[in-house]
């Protein structure tokens, strides 16, 4: 006998609230699917099953157009990606785990603090795997107390900053006149500049002007690369005295004006940029210098790859103050590819790694690079 439609059990409606989120939640499920297949599509093409074994880290935002605009953040490493939602009231976020599976939703409450950055239409201010303070100043006394760290040009003290040597008139044009006949396009103005940059380093023994090379940069650089004796630096991540040799190695170029070239030949070293505080990454943990930024090629030193890491530089105002310092390291591990972070999390990264590559610049760990020489590169 059927029932009275009166006295059937009447199911629960959900809010319009409630309605409008789970079609935003089943949307993204779907569309953080179809990235999930796309990524592993890329990732086979740049890293092949066979393949070196390297970690790709990949970060997205996404908008949700009729509903916001709310970001989506996440993060890919190897076979599991995890998204971050900001929910409708900016009190909850939505964690999406991806993998092969499928998507799995998870609420996770956030403070206050960042409900009301949320409630602005910013990111939400964590990292994918957040980890405890006290985990952080650990790390970050570990890496402030390496015997390898190299201090920043802020930190040092008076008595620790490089002095330049006093330059002679005579043999400045002296060494000019050299660079002149190595470089026949270098106008006279400037071989006296980089005479007056050698001699003031105390460099002129390691340059090696019989040995300069020379190539071209997009139709729009004749560059001069001028090699420079160096003693080796150690390898990242290698302990032991029988450890096995680097298995990787990267060509780094650093832009800077002539008058820091000077400071840097004359220590023999790149020092790293101080950290700012945590932007993205909301952190409240103060991380030590270890890295400096710069642009990079994977491979052995030589002019191909000097070549790949000049194109790069110039193609960005840190490559246009007149100098780019050229130098190597080499690493056990692979460098680490994010696309998502902050100057504190880089440094701490670097620390971790040796050398990360984001998504517009690459950052190496001081204490690890080894200069080789540098570039003039003049405007055809």
């Amino acid at each position: 006998m059927l029932r009275n439609r009166s006295q059937m059990p009447q199911m629960p409606q959900a809010s319009p609230q409630e309605a409008n989120l789970q079609a935003d939640m089943a949307s993204l499920t779907r569309s953080v699917t179809s990235l999930s297949e796309q990524l592993s599509r890329i990732e086979d093409q740049m890293h092949p099953m066979s393949g070196d074994g390297s970690e790709c880290v990949f970060n997205f935002r996404l908008w949700l157009i009729k509903s916001g605009p709310f970001p989506v953040s996440g993060e890919r490493k190897g076979m599991r990606q995890q998204f971050f939602l900001p929910a409708r009231e900016a009190r909850t976020v939505l964690s999406f785990t991806v993998n092969m599976q499928g998507a799995q939703v998870v609420p996770i409450r956030i403070m206050p603090m960042a409900a009301r950055g949320l409630a602005q239409g910013t990111p939400p201010p964590f990292t994918a795997s957040p980890r405890p303070p006290e985990a952080k100043r650990q790390e970050a006394a570990a890496a402030a107390n390496s015997v390898h760290r190299i201090k920043a040009a802020a930190e040092l003290l008076p008595e620790e900053q490089p002095k330049l040597d006093a330059v002679d008139v005579e043999e400045q044009e002296e060494l000019a006149h050299k660079f002149a006949a190595a470089i026949p396009a270098m106008p006279s103005s400037l071989a006296r500049e980089l005479a007056h940059m050698a001699l003031a380093a105390g460099a002129t023994s390691g340059i090696q002007l019989d040995a300069c090379q020379s190539f071209e940069v997009a139709d729009s650089y004749q560059c001069y690369f001028v090699p420079v004796q160096t003693p080796p630096a150690p390898t990242f991540g290698q302990t032991g005295a029988h450890a096995p040799g680097y298995r990787y190695s990267y060509v780094w170029c650093h832009g800077t004006d002539i008058s820091t070239a000077a400071l840097i030949l004359k220590e023999l070293q790149v020092r790293p940029t101080m950290p700012g505080s945590g932007i993205n990454t909301g952190s409240d943990i103060d991380f030590p210098g270890v890295a400096f930024y710069c642009q990079a090629s994977v491979g052995e030193f030589d002019l191909h790859s000097v070549q790949t890491a000049v194109a790069k530089e110039l193609r960005i105002s840190k490559g246009l103050q007149g100098m780019l310092i050229m130098g190597e390291c080499h690493t056990v591990q692979s460098h680490l590819k994010v696309s998502w972070s902050d100057t504190v999390e880089e440094s701490r990264l670097c620390f971790q790694r040796g050398a990360i590559r984001t998504k517009d610049r690459w950052a190496s760990n001081a204490a690890f690079t080894r200069i080789r020489g540098f570039v003039v590169p003049l405007p055809l």
